[in-house]
């Protein structure tokens, strides 16, 4: 499943496509190139709930309530420019959105993220600041409570467009984060990476 994202810095998206990999293998790529079931469920994606046109956003699929979960991101409609802190799930059975109000406090507005499942495969971990925060977050949606808790984790520089993989590791499960962008950025400055 893919949604969103940047076409030009006055177009972003927050459209659904899907992979199908069942029998057709057929990518989806358009309402016009996409069998009748799936241009159904496409158009009720379209409901006024779904997500304002966003990119850096983070999301992840959630087996057990087959659904994804999508946080954050940069966006909004032609030159806007809109930094997200919101939580939207979609319901992966019905392609419906619905907006998640979690309890607790939800972090800055951010992009440039990456989202993982926790090794209970029911909840979601988020980790990365974006381009001009100045903290580096680590998050968790507990998806059971309803809740979102920022983890008390600092590292020396913030990081952005990265990617990390949670390992099962003995004793405990060990969080890798490799590459991005790293250092604070200002705009028009050289970036760094890591």
């Amino acid at each position: 499943l893919i949604f969103g994202g940047l076409y030009e810095n006055n177009l972003r998206f927050n459209d659904v496509y899907l992979l199908t990999t069942n029998f057709s293998r057929m990518f989806t790529n358009g309402v016009n190139q996409i069998t009748k079931i799936l241009d159904k469920y496409l158009k009720i994606c379209k409901a006024k709930l779904d997500p304002d046109p966003r990119y850096g956003h983070s999301g992840i699929y959630i087996k057990h309530l087959d659904s994804v979960i999508v946080f954050g991101g940069h966006g909004g409609i032609k030159y806007q420019k809109k930094s997200f802190n919101d939580l939207y799930i979609l319901d992966c059975a019905k392609f419906e959105w619905r907006k998640l109000e979690p309890l607790g406090n939800p972090p800055e507005p951010r992009g440039g993220h990456i989202a993982g499942l926790l090794p209970n495969l029911k909840d979601m971990y988020i980790i990365g600041d974006g381009q001009i925060i100045r903290s580096f977050l680590i998050c968790l949606y507990i998806a059971r409570e309803k809740s979102l808790i920022e983890v008390n984790l600092h590292l020396d520089t913030p990081r952005w467009n990265h990617m990390s993989v949670l390992v099962q590791a003995l004793p405990r499960w060990k969080l890798f984060i490799f590459g991005g962008s790293v250092g604070y950025f200002e705009e028009g400055c050289i970036r760094n990476f890591g």
